[in-house]
């Protein structure tokens, strides 16, 4: 266990995903990595965000046609590939919402060079799985506080003991 944290420790200021893991299961602290997709939304311990996050990292990673690994430690997904991957990992969104996301993440996409390999239009894998976990947080926030504004309202209008102002 102790050699799987030190690991982590070193390869989470390398690699978006083990930060991102590691944020999750909060084995590090709340410093965010340079350059990295917006992951200020997941400083809170949340079994549920770990859940989806590994969830989507095994779909991600379950068909190796989907991903493209090479020796430096990066992985690409293919652009043909994206739509299948955001289609499945976002499968709670409505399909106008998930419009708006793939049109979004096409700005990610971009050409793909590698030494040795034929060049491909792709997006790296570690701001798919970032923007798709972004995307999970914003949806679950919007959906409890309309489920919490719904609350309050029957609650208030039940009991009249409730009193919710939205600030």
């Amino acid at each position: 266990m102790l050699t799987f944290i030190a690991s982590l420790k070193f390869y989470s200021k390398l690699w978006p995903r083990a930060h991102t893991f590691s944020k999750l299961a909060n084995i590090i602290g709340r410093a965010a990595l340079p350059g990295t997709f917006k992951n200020t939304s997941i400083d809170e311990y949340d079994v549920f965000t770990q859940q989806y996050f590994i969830w989507l990292f095994r779909l991600l990673m379950s068909n190796k046609d989907y991903v493209k690994d090479f020796n430096d430690g990066t992985s690409f997904i293919t652009k043909q590939n994206v739509q299948a991957l955001t289609r499945s990992g976002l499968f709670f969104l409505p399909s106008t919402d998930l419009t708006k996301f793939e049109t979004r993440l096409n700005k990610d996409i971009k050409q793909i060079s590698k030494p040795g390999n034929k060049p491909f239009e792709g997006i790296d894998a570690d701001v798919l799985l970032g923007v798709m976990l972004d995307e999970f947080i914003d949806s679950r926030n919007k959906i409890m506080k309309m489920l919490k504004n719904k609350y309050f309202k029957i609650y208030e209008v039940d009991k009249g003991i409730f009193r919710f102002i939205e600030r």
